[in-house]
């Protein structure tokens, strides 16, 4: 798989926090399981496996020191997996920073964008997966032309039940993605012909319809529908570097591979419903008050996901 990522870090602090930042920095090109490439300070190379106190003075001549690099490079679900700004807040927490991660893997589109200020770690994450506009433009497409419409409208015969129905039309996106002109006969009859379905138009009628008639419905070609709607999930978070713990109620989902106690998670749960959290009540709770703590716990749409494979493209 391939992904084009790249990373913007601006940061300023003491001359002992900034090089304790790029120490953190320097453990992402090849000691953690994620890594950056390319990595440029103020606009040129440097060697940060020797990090020095004239390199660091250097750097940061104007009080600030501009990082630049691709990726990252690895195996995670989310950016959020990267630890990246975590450990350098942790390392520095009286220093601060500002930093975006943005671009978009083989299947999803995503942006990461932190500030330490203050003592905390501001998070924003966004996620898209590459499929998610062309179903939220399958569920207009079905809401504008309900199946008995389009059964009219179409002259289709063949195929009585609506089960096929949401399917042909995500099939037939591909097919008229940038203008419904684009759909030709010959694949709207094959695509029939998948579903055990058929048409009565002939090629003149579809044509009328798809440039004209579709628009009397309300309903936009995917390309043009696309470039209005975010189909993605936006998500803020607070980080603590000093107690090294996320404040409030959103939490990141648990990384792939990753080993957390169970107990735990059901101790957090119960805090979070306002109720008990010892190990007594832990123990005590029935399977069903299990699941809904283990749901507390691991906050609102943080599902676990596998995690992508996002390698740097071979030139």
């Amino acid at each position: 798989m391939t992904a084009d990522y790249q990373l913007e870090l601006t940061m300023s602090g003491t001359m002992d926090d900034l090089k304790k930042m790029l120490e953190v920095i320097r453990l992402y090109t090849g000691e953690r399981p994620q890594s950056f490439s390319a990595i440029k300070c103020n606009g040129k190379a440097v060697d940060l496996n020797s990090i020095t106190d004239e390199l660091i003075c250097e750097l940061a001549a104007n009080g600030k020191i501009k990082v630049t690099a691709l990726g990252p490079w690895g195996r995670y679900g989310q950016l959020i997996d990267v630890k990246i700004f975590n450990e350098m807040a942790e390392e520095a927490p009286d220093a601060s920073f500002n930093a975006e991660v943005s671009g978009n893997g083989q299947y999803e589109v995503q942006n990461l964008k932190c500030e330490l200020k203050e003592k905390l770690l501001n998070i924003t994450t966004y996620f898209e997966a590459n499929d998610s506009a062309g179903e939220a433009w399958a569920d207009v497409f079905e809401e504008k032309i309900p199946f008995d419409t389009f059964i009219e409208l179409f002259q289709i015969s063949g195929e009585e039940s609506e089960d096929f129905y949401y399917g042909f039309i995500q099939d037939a996106e591909s097919c008229c993605y940038s203008d419904f002109g684009d759909m030709d006969f010959d694949e709207f009859e094959a695509l029939l012909e998948d579903y055990e379905a058929d048409t009565s138009l002939e090629e003149d009628e579809l044509v009328e319809i798809m440039e004209h008639k579709l628009m009397e419905y309300g309903v936009k070609c995917p390309s043009e529908y696309e470039t209005e709607i975010e189909c993605g999930v936006s998500t803020d978070y607070i980080y603590d570097p000093v107690a090294k713990s996320y404040i409030g109620e959103n939490h990141p989902p648990i990384p792939f591979g990753s080993v957390e106690n169970a107990n735990d998670i059901l101790s957090k749960g119960l805090a979070a419903q306002g109720l008990p959290s010892d190990k007594e009540a832990v123990e005590n709770l029935s399977i069903d008050e299990a699941y809904e703590a283990l749901f507390a716990g691991l906050g609102a749409g943080n599902e676990k996901e596998a995690p992508l494979d996002h390698d740097e493209e071979e030139e």
